[in-house]
């Protein structure tokens, strides 16, 4: 699966008006898939880390026998049977040929829901005939006497505090430096969940270090963008959130170095729009936002 650029977690949290628990788990499906978060019920490899956070978390449930190359779908759809009316959607599934692992999430004791993981368990048996259909739950901890499944089914039942480990441990030096902010982020939310739900916001605040690394676009994203617009010529802008008008200049400074040491990409001029001065519409979010923006054209002599 081809790497995607991870969203930050403090824009998600002003983007979209998501709850404790579907902030998690949107951070965690990204970081199982390696970037971009996926249409509901999709089906996709997970990435080599988030398979590997997957069997790890199928060692603590109790899952026997991991097989490799699963495929991984967040918000899993299982379609009511024609003898009822209840649908389900567990918040992951994991599947292979034969075999159908549901995990549940929850963040808040409250959204417990006694029968919930029965339900999953009829659909998924039905509709996959034939698998091996496994359960997990992954809750904090529950009230005395709550009940998760029944004696005729078993369920997994995970607490975050033990599952948070897991996370830190595939994720904590991961190469990508955007992989390791979404798990400390996501971390420090699950290591608060005795707080008030409503309190969650305050924790996901970037240090300076993270706003400034999250902000930039990597230096292969605008080499691969110059490589297109040399190739079309088409302009382009760059979806870069500087800081400052200034740090725009110098990063435009900086990328035509680069570009003028690629005799292949020489023709490629950046410039920076500006709203006030250059006419027309910002490309991009953050031209949008500031009235700046940079771009990147070719050059009559690049023709």
């Amino acid at each position: 699966m081809r790497s995607e650029p991870y969203e930050d977690p403090w824009a998600l949290r002003g983007r979209l008006k998501l709850g404790r628990e579907e902030f998690c788990q949107r951070l965690l499906t990204t970081l199982i898939l390696g970037g971009q978060y996926p249409r509901w019920n999709t089906r996709s490899r997970p990435s080599g880390a988030g398979e590997a956070f997957l069997q790890r978390l199928g060692g603590q449930a109790g899952l026997s026998g991991w097989q490799p190359e699963p495929l991984f779908v967040d918000e899993f759809d299982l379609p009511a049977r024609s003898t009822d009316p209840r649908g389900g959607a567990p918040d992951w599934a994991v599947l292979w040929p034969d075999r159908l692992w549901i995990i549940e999430l929850k963040t808040e004791a409250a959204s417990h829901r006694t029968g919930q993981m029965e339900l999953y368990a009829d659909l998924g048996t039905y509709h996959y005939r034939g698998a091996d259909v496994q359960l997990a739950y992954i809750t904090p901890p529950l009230r005395p006497g709550a009940h998760v499944g029944h004696e005729h089914l078993h369920v997994a039942h995970l607490i975050w505090r033990d599952v948070i480990p897991l996370i830190e441990a595939t994720w904590d030096q991961d190469p990508n430096p955007h992989a390791r902010l979404v798990a400390r982020h996501v971390c420090t939310v699950l290591l608060a969940l005795d707080e008030p739900a409503r309190s969650w916001r305050e924790l996901v605040t970037p240090t300076s270090e993270e706003s400034a690394m999250i902000s930039a676009p990597s230096l292969d994203d605008m080499m691969n963008l110059a490589r297109l617009t040399r190739e079309d010529g088409q302009q382009r802008a760059i979806d870069y959130a500087a800081r400052s008008l200034q740090e725009l200049h110098d990063q435009r400074i900086e990328l035509r170095d680069t570009l003028l040491a690629d005799p292949e990409l020489a023709p490629v001029q950046p410039w920076v729009w500006s709203a006030a001065t250059s006419g027309g519409r910002a490309l991009t979010p953050s031209g949008e936002a500031t009235g700046a923006e940079l771009r990147l054209s070719r050059s009559r002599k690049g023709r």
